[in-house]
């Protein structure tokens, strides 16, 4: 894995190749419905995440001065329904404060939007581009963190998502 380390707007990672090929092949077989958000509850790819940004991964990378995670976290696949014509947007947010960790792995398509950073004052400053099996990590912080993601692919959009709260 190569950990790319960026400060602005806001501390954050990105780690190419970041699942073994075994482990993409897995998430992509997962039992597939049209609900947005399903739990992950295969302990293999909830240990790897555990093992690779877990926190004291995250306290060597970021600047981290939260309180200890009281040990909760939980992984999700999303699926963005593709809408070509009309497009979707989440809508610019912070991270909420139970959050203390949020990581994000773009699995499918093969192109893509990624997630897009705005400053304090909520103006677009940066787009984390998207690639397959690409990890954008960050330690969300209420009023600062602002992001924000959209989908305008004709396939489904496809991440798997990990929080420690």
């Amino acid at each position: 894995m190569e950990i790319q380390k960026y400060t602005y707007p806001f501390e954050h990672l990105v780690i190419d190749n970041f699942f073994t090929d075994p482990l993409i092949e897995k998430i992509l077989n997962l039992s597939s419905n049209d609900k947005r958000l399903n739990r992950v509850y295969d302990k293999e790819i909830i240990n790897y995440f555990e093992d690779n940004t877990g926190i004291d991964f995250i306290k060597q990378h970021l600047t981290y001065n939260k309180n200890e995670p009281n040990g909760s976290s939980y992984c999700e696949i999303a699926r963005c329904v593709p809408d070509p014509e009309r497009g979707y947007m989440f809508g610019i947010h912070d991270e909420h404060a139970k959050k203390k960790v949020s990581t994000v792995v773009y699995i499918a398509p093969q192109y893509g939007s990624g997630t897009f950073l705005y400053n304090e004052n909520k103006e677009l400053v940066k787009q984390v581009a998207w690639k397959p099996n690409r990890a954008f990590i960050f330690s969300g912080i209420p009023g600062v963190t602002w992001h924000d993601y959209g989908h305008w692919e004709p396939e489904k959009r496809i991440t798997v998502n990990y929080f420690i709260k």
